[in-house]
């Protein structure tokens, strides 16, 4: 299996679902539910408060066979997919509007959830975090400008293809692999 088989198509769809905003005015989740000091992370939300919880999108990781989480932080995976450069770290997702790959990420290009694994032995494809480090669009359809400068996160590479939906399929950015 290849990355760029792997690369969901599904850009389309959360092109138009920008930015996020929790429901009141300002767009920030200032109005937390409070913490019952369990787990520092988060705040007792499903939805992470920080980098802490999301900066591990793309981090170099050992993986492991009894543990899927290897050495990436909590609430990751380590993938170790046929053709990227090393074994990295993502967390699964929701693709469009439910997308909280961007959520406290602050490495290089943009976090979304663009990347569909199919597991080795065949299956549904499980949706997980990647990172795009290219807008080929012409006008900053999938990443805003100066954002998406062909850099990525760990020891990834910008060399997979994301295309659309629409036929005939084009390639409209590249992700980290």
């Amino acid at each position: 299996m290849t990355m760029k088989t792997v690369l969901f198509a599904a850009v389309v769809a959360f092109v138009g679902c920008g930015g996020g905003g929790g429901g009141g005015g300002g767009g920030g989740d200032d109005d937390d539910v409070p913490s019952d000091g369990s787990n520092p992370q988060t705040d007792g939300n499903p939805t992470p408060d920080g980098p802490a919880e999301t900066a591990g999108i793309g981090t170099s990781c050992t993986p492991d066979r009894a543990n899927p989480q290897g050495t990436c932080p909590t609430g990751f995976e380590c993938l170790n997919l046929t053709d990227a450069t090393t074994p990295w770290c993502s967390k699964t997702c929701a693709s469009g509007a439910g997308d909280q790959c961007a959520v406290g990420y602050t490495g290089a290009g943009k976090a979304a959830c663009i990347l569909g694994v199919t597991p080795a032995g065949g299956g549904t494809p499980v949706n997980y975090c990647s990172v795009i480090c290219e807008d080929s669009t012409g006008n900053n359809g999938i990443c805003p400008a100066g954002q998406c400068n062909g850099t990525c996160p760990g020891s990834l590479l910008c060399t997979g293809d994301i295309t659309n939906n629409n036929p005939p399929p084009a390639v409209i950015g590249k992700a980290c692999e």
